[in-house]
């Protein structure tokens, strides 16, 4: 999991990524010398908090995470600041959505940890096709479930 520095540091990555949205969608029909500063601004500390929390952590969880708080700060900001209004279909989809990222945030069991990613570069491609050959199953028996010995 990600520790409370990293987390703190996608928080407000995310909060300046909503910002640069709200800026978009609120002054857009402004001149753009003043929408481009204020958008570029917020997408620069966006970066440079993303940036540092990604120094310490994965980069696709990181990454996961902070999409996931944009994307509940936009939702915030929407409703109680713009006073948009959703239907349930609407607030449906926003759920799928989020239980997507939710997912995609829980760690694999199967995934391969570093040190095994490291060895697979080292082996030979020979003996890593026969190693995967040995530990896929089969198609005949994937379908009814059972595991090739």
């Amino acid at each position: 999991m990600l520790g409370g520095m990293t987390l703190a540091c996608a928080f407000i990555s995310a909060a300046f990524y909503m910002v640069a949205t709200f800026v978009m969608k609120y002054w857009g029909g402004q001149s753009l010398l003043l929408v481009l500063p204020a958008c570029g601004g917020a997408l620069l500390l966006a970066a440079v908090f993303e940036i540092e929390a990604m120094k310490t952590a994965e980069m696709a969880r990181t990454f996961i995470i902070i999409l996931a708080l944009e994307f509940v700060l936009t939702l915030v900001c929407a409703i109680f600041l713009l006073e948009e209004r959703y239907g349930v279909r609407d607030l449906f989809a926003v759920f799928l959505v989020f239980a997507g990222i939710a997912l995609l945030s829980v760690r694999d069991g199967r995934s391969a940890t570093s040190s095994a990613a490291r060895a697979m570069v080292n082996a030979p491609a020979g003996k890593v096709l026969a190693e995967a050959r040995l530990n896929a199953p089969c198609r005949a028996s994937a379908s009814k479930g059972v595991k090739k010995a």
